[in-house]
């Protein structure tokens, strides 16, 4: 949150009030005026954390029971799905109602994310060795080869994650929890509180769902384990199963970022 005509120093105090549509927001810090210490927080990345709340208060204040709908269906308010979407998807849980039925709206955004070269290029750069097969994954999706897309998505993406790890020095062994702690606690000091990542219900999701394990011989769902090992259930590779996976991945690239 930046202001054109004002700058607030770290001795300064401020007091701000401001809007969201209806909703209201008063922050204020008169502590510099009182005790004469210097302010050692960012003001600019604070104020713009409240501001963030304010404005996307429906993900932030999503209550447990709706959050099990939504995982418990697999689905995840993905940082690329558009805002209008992700309310949709949160009324939906709320009420009770299958997530699946809002399907192919969701394929429509990814279809049109993945058509803008600027998209794929941003993420591309986070994906090094993996760059071209994910691409071919892309392709698939785009040909509405669903089979193809999530046979190749669902371990590639812990190979992404395995090179993450790999890359950025990491020595712990690289399993599920090791590999999700790491990408999601990566750059976690400069990240405000009020993340659009979700951080702490991504991480739950990529370890209980992503990597969710399964016992041998029960037609499992699809998770990186079942498809690795070939268990998961052929209809299960499907458009739905696909959609997310290109989601998850685009939505770990954001936790990549330098």
């Amino acid at each position: 949150m930046k202001f054109k005509n004002a700058t607030i120093t770290e001795d300064d105090g401020y007091l701000y009030v401001f809007s969201v549509g209806w909703r209201q927001g008063f922050i204020y810090d008169l502590e510099p005026l009182h005790h004469k210490d210097k302010r050692n927080y960012d003001i600019e990345e604070t104020l713009g954390s409240y501001y963030t709340y304010l404005l996307f208060q429906d993900r932030f204040k999503i209550d447990e029971q709706t959050w099990d709908t939504i995982l418990s269906q697999k689905w995840f308010p993905f940082s690329y799905l558009d805002d209008n979407f992700i309310k949709k998807m949160i009324s939906h849980a709320r009420e009770g109602w299958e997530l699946d039925d809002l399907l192919h709206e969701a394929h429509k955004e990814v279809v049109n994310l993945l058509n803008k070269t600027t998209f794929t290029e941003s993420l591309s750069q986070y994906f090094g060795e993996h760059k071209e097969i994910i691409d071919k994954a892309i392709e698939r999706y785009l040909a509405d080869d669903y089979i193809s897309c999530t046979s190749i998505l669902y371990p590639r993406i812990e190979g992404v994650m395995r090179s993450f790890h790999n890359t950025e020095g990491y020595t712990t062994k690289p399993n599920s929890k090791n590999l999700t702690k790491t990408i999601i606690s990566h750059h976690q000091k400069r990240r405000t509180y009020q993340s659009l990542l979700l951080p702490d219900k991504f991480q739950f999701y990529l370890e209980n769902i992503y990597f969710a394990n399964f016992a041998p011989g029960t037609s499992p769902e699809v998770s990186r384990h079942s498809v690795a090992h070939g268990e998961a259930k052929k209809e299960d590779f499907n458009l739905k199963s696909s959609t997310i996976a290109i989601l998850a991945l685009s939505q770990l690239s954001l936790f990549m970022r330098v």
